[in-house]
């Protein structure tokens, strides 16, 4: 892909992957613009591209949920990414240069039963990118989001707990899957590495689900699939998909450190 050498690139929560660690409290706003001038002193040049990729999730139905736990999601996956963007896009902007690269969910697109919090701030962060490229295209900063689907990572085994339980919700999202598996973390960074490069010069503002099909599925399509049936169901497939989705996706920190120069940590927002 064109674009992508010499780049230098925050990715937060990629504490553990290759180039400058930062230690950075996205929850504090004040921590991310140090953090950010940090970064820029040490790597000698303004920030390229953005990953905003650090998060955490607990399943827990929503009347069950108490307000410390509401501000601890929404501290992370909707504060956490509008201070990294605010820290970054004012230099982008001023360059007329930048590509920002939101790690959203499917459960901001339809839901997530056990996620209610987390679905909301993924929903915000996608309409966010949305609006914001609207602002910023004038200066040739490009913001997308990339959905990924349930992903087989240590934080998803923590999920969906172990034993028999937890192997029955396993293969319960290996049936909603058209491509009948749970994606892997390498199944992302090559999206990502493309929505930073000049091969995607002419898209912002776009939502893309990297979730090995359930998207382009209803409930009924879903059901064909595991019948068998899956060709005729998908040529009947509705436009716009209300069906109800699990929609777990947890990502590992370090997944795109692959097309990283240099990574801002954001380590302690990573919680449990």
């Amino acid at each position: 892909m064109r674009g992508l050498s010499g780049k230098k690139t925050i990715v937060s929560g990629g504490g553990s992957g290759i180039g400058i660690a930062i230690e950075c409290d996205i929850t504090d706003y004040e921590a991310v613009t140090a953090g950010v001038a940090q970064f820029g002193i040490q790597a000698g040049a303004g920030t390229d591209f953005l990953v905003n990729n650090a998060g955490w999730d607990s399943p827990i139905p929503f009347l069950k949920t108490d307000e410390a736990f509401w501000k601890k999601v929404v501290s992370i996956h909707w504060f956490g990414p509008l201070h990294m963007t605010r820290a970054v896009a004012k230099g982008m902007a001023a360059r007329n240069h930048g590509r920002i690269v939101n790690i959203a969910s499917d459960a901001g697109r339809v839901g997530s039963t056990g996620e209610v919090i987390y679905s909301g701030c993924k929903g915000g962060t996608i309409a966010f990118a949305k609006a914001l490229a609207r602002e910023l295209a004038r200066n040739n900063v490009l913001i997308n989001t990339v959905c990924p689907g349930p992903t087989d990572t240590p934080a998803m085994a923590g999920f969906v707990g172990t034993g028999e339980q937890g192997q029955k919700i396993r293969d319960a999202m290996v049936r909603g899957v058209p491509l009948g598996r749970i994606g892997l973390p390498d199944d992302y960074p090559g999206i990502v590495a493309f929505l930073c490069s000049d091969d995607a010069s002419f898209m912002t503002g776009q939502t893309m689900s990297v979730s090995g099909g359930r998207r382009c599925m209803d409930h009924a399509a879903r059901s064909a699939c595991r019948s068998k049936s899956f060709k005729p169901a998908l040529r009947d497939c509705r436009k716009v998909t209300i069906a109800r989705v699990q929609g777990y996706a947890i990502c590992g920190g370090n997944m795109f450190a692959t097309i990283c120069d240099m990574t801002i940590a954001a380590e302690k927002a990573v919680f449990g």
